[in-house]
């Protein structure tokens, strides 16, 4: 069953991977932009652009999932812990209110939707496959 909900989650993920990208243009305009940034607008960059790059680590293990059957070098009950908490992350940092001149409006009831969605997924995989030795 969690083969196929990968399968699923790649596919799908593959749009959020390019988005997720864009926070790294955000992370550049703040180191080389020169100007006086408040320290909640570093933060908020530098703590989206570790919570993208834990998302693609859980991407391409959604992919090996479906490829190879195992997720990267680690168990799954530590894959499905790292992925709860990634989302969990990104669902507080969507709705912080210090963003650097994002606006959400258009967004929040998607991105609500979307981010408990995957909670929900990481915890029944943490449930179902949570067992299962790491990868030899």
């Amino acid at each position: 069953m969690m083969k196929v909900v990968c399968g699923i989650l790649s596919v799908l993920g593959l749009y959020w991977a390019w988005t997720a990208f864009a926070i790294y243009f955000l992370l550049a305009i703040v180191i080389f932009e020169g100007r006086d940034r408040e320290f909640s607008e570093i933060a908020y960059v530098v703590v989206g652009s570790l919570l993208a790059t834990v998302g693609y680590w859980i991407w391409t293990g959604w992919i090996l999932r479906v490829l190879k059957g195992r997720y990267h070098r680690a168990s799954p009950r530590t894959f499905w812990t790292v992925s709860l908490f990634q989302h969990t992350g990104w669902f507080l940092w969507l709705y912080m209110s210090d963003g650097p001149e994002l606006s959400w409006d258009w967004a929040p009831l998607y991105l609500l939707w979307w981010n408990v969605s995957l909670i929900a997924v990481s915890v029944i995989g943490l449930l179902l496959e949570g067992g299962k030795p790491s990868p030899q």
